[in-house]
């Protein structure tokens, strides 16, 4: 145990099988004791008066519904299987964690935290729509790469750029431009070159996080410039496949689109001020879903690594 930490105990499963046993027996012997009024010995002395004196114990537990409930109790807790224990005692823990996130998830959603105080060595890749967080003073102008026109054939581009910012998260904006240009006519080919582009700064840059947005659709009047645009659902959905099939992180925007189609531009494809804070939550929230999804697996193996031990039965402690 190191110096001045004080020993933690925990007493496994198995011991309280092996505890629940002796329980019970001694719970009987104190009551048969009380009933009969005399020592065990008194009784061996005297063995018509003791067989007469525990049957009238044994008749009184039996009359008696809170002695009865009490020693159905433990043989209960007894005849238990130690998995099933382990199970509940993993159950609470992961419930416990569950709601603490919950907690941070609920902060955000009631404005108690600034969200622009979550984005942390980030890079924001995109087109004119992304350029909008920067346009609107929400983000530096040196995490946020984006320009009027771009698509994903920019990112390798910009790679020299992201090496020497070397971000740990890396948000992707693209899809407007991508899918009314012509260059990617199937969605399952644009999906392809989408997964080709993360593929070459991963290998740049290993420990990067990508979150790759769903392509916010455009609305009306945008259609009469570009009727490609009506498109969008179905190359957001390939994208998102190749998400999930390649194990990147996709942040699904389509509640925003159901929620706050007020606030997209006159022009039917870009977005007002207003717009931005909600696009931002959304991606943070995406974070920690996937933050979440990591921690609970982590304390899931570490209850079950804690739990199959069998080295500490006892009062375990760090020595």
């Amino acid at each position: 145990m190191k110096s001045g930490t004080a020993p933690r105990y925990r007493i496994n499963s198995s011991v309280i099988h092996q505890i629940l046993p002796v329980a019970l027996v001694a719970l009987s012997t104190v009551i048969i004791l009380l009933v009969i009024g005399k020592p065990v010995n008194a009784v061996d002395a005297d063995s018509d008066d003791g067989t007469r004196n525990s049957s009238a114990a044994v008749q009184m537990m039996a009359n008696d519904p809170a002695l009865s409930s009490g020693i159905r109790y433990l043989s209960a807790q007894e005849a238990k299987s130690p998995d099933v224990v382990d199970e509940k005692f993993k159950e609470k823990k992961l419930a416990e964690l569950r709601a603490n996130l919950d907690v941070k998830r609920q902060l955000l959603l009631n404005g108690d935290v600034d969200v622009w105080t979550l984005f942390d060595d980030y890079a924001l890749m995109g087109d004119s729509r992304a350029y909008g967080f920067f346009y609107y003073g929400f983000m530096p102008d040196e995490r946020v790469f984006a320009k009027p026109g771009a698509t994903i054939n920019m990112i390798p581009e910009r790679l020299d750029e992201l090496k020497l910012l070397n971000p740990s998260r890396i948000y992707l904006c693209f899809g407007m431009n991508d899918t009314g240009i012509g260059i990617w006519t199937t969605p399952e080919s644009y999906a392809a070159a989408y997964q080709e582009v993360l593929e070459t700064v991963k290998k740049e840059l290993p420990g990067v996080t990508f979150y790759v947005n769903s392509i916010l659709i455009a609305k009306d009047p945008a259609f009469k410039q570009n009727s490609a645009w009506r498109n969008i659902p179905a190359y957001s959905q390939a994208v998102k496949e190749m998400c999930e099939r390649e194990g990147y992180v996709f942040v699904d925007n389509s509640n925003l689109e159901e929620t706050y189609l007020n606030l997209w531009d006159s022009d039917g494809i870009h977005f007002q001020k207003s717009f931005y804070p909600h696009w931002a939550t959304n991606m943070i929230l995406t974070e920690y879903d996937v933050e979440a999804k990591a921690a609970l697996e982590a304390e899931e193996s570490k209850l079950s690594s804690d739990l199959d031990s069998t080295g500490n039965d006892g009062a375990a402690g760090d020595e």
